[in-house]
């Protein structure tokens, strides 16, 4: 499979996830080894974006996402992935990591959350929370 195509699956896939994350009180079983594996795709895809220079212009930071959808309708494909892309990914995959437990997951994802918001602007309401509550905690360590 060609990586384009396995990065279409994993942008289609990963709402799929955040879906499984919330569908019980107990999060399924297996479920902390499917964010891991969506991790290491993460990683895999970021290898693959061009190098970033300087902030997306705010318009540009919302024109394309990702929305969990009633499972009857049908996901858009995506024609290429884009950094905007990314960003989507990255605020779904920090909303499913908020329910476990294992802080090396909540790390990684709520750092590529700040990179994102830092490139999105105050559009990125996920990401502003996430800050104000990072700062906070810092805070409260000093």
């Amino acid at each position: 499979m060609a990586l384009a195509d396995a990065v279409t699956n994993f942008v289609l896939a990963v709402p799929t996830i955040l879906r499984l994350s919330s569908i019980e009180d107990e999060v399924p079983p297996g479920f902390a080894d499917l964010l891991h594996l969506s991790f290491s795709c993460l990683q895999k895809w970021e290898a693959t974006l061009p190098p970033l220079a300087g902030n997306l212009p705010h318009s540009a930071s919302r024109n394309t996402t990702i929305t969990v959808r009633p499972s009857h309708t049908v996901q858009p494909t995506p024609k290429s992935s884009t950094i905007e892309d990314w960003g989507s990914v990255v605020e779904l995959l920090w909303q499913a990591t908020m329910q476990l437990s294992d802080v090396r997951l909540w790390h990684q994802a709520t750092y590529r959350l700040l990179v994102w918001r830092a490139m999105s602007g105050q559009e990125c309401d996920i990401g502003e929370w996430a800050r104000r509550e990072v700062v906070v905690n810092v805070a409260q360590k000093l």
